[in-house]
């Protein structure tokens, strides 16, 4: 953990990709990288690094929502996306994000929440919210569109042998 702490930018960043890729548990090391850490790119590694490390990443993730670097708030959201955890915790944080002032982090929201499939039917209204968004519209179209997707076929697999197709969003 003392490379997170070098003073040579590339070495910080480094670490950081190094510790989500091993796995290690040192979320607290990576959380302090991202509240104190001067560089953009090395405060990115350390998010995406948290996504690697399951419920807890993730709920260490949504402590920079809010960060004042949009690279660090897109990095959230597409950290949130990506994961392999439950979604279920990811998606109010993505919602939130959607209302962000910039448009690629709205973006990256948008398609977090398109990957999270059935997890993120609760974020339709949000992302129809964005439909008048220039630059981000497509992207919340698309989105609903992956949702959409996912949930028809589970809905298709589950009463497949009733011999009925369900329309899951009207």
């Amino acid at each position: 953990m003392k490379l997170l702490k070098d003073r040579n930018a590339n070495v910080r960043r480094e670490a950081a990709k190094a510790l989500g890729r091993l796995g290690f548990e040192c979320i607290s090391d990576l959380n302090a990288v991202l509240n104190d850490d001067e560089d953009k790119d090395v405060r990115r590694a350390a998010a995406e690094s948290l996504r690697c490390m399951g419920l807890d990443g993730i709920s260490a993730l949504t402590n920079f929502l809010n960060d004042e670097d949009r690279i660090v708030r897109r990095a959230v959201a597409a950290a949130l996306g990506t994961t392999r955890f439950d979604g279920t915790k990811a998606v109010p944080a993505l919602i939130e994000l959607l209302r962000d002032d910039d448009s690629d982090v709205q973006r990256a929201a948008a398609w977090a929440l398109g990957s999270r499939g059935p997890d993120a039917i609760a974020a339709v209204p949000a992302l129809r919210k964005l439909f008048s968004e220039k630059g981000v519209a497509f992207s919340a179209y698309r989105a609903i569109s992956r949702i959409q997707q996912a949930m028809s076929s589970t809905t298709e697999t589950t009463d497949s042998h009733q011999g009925r197709r369900t329309k899951v969003l009207t």
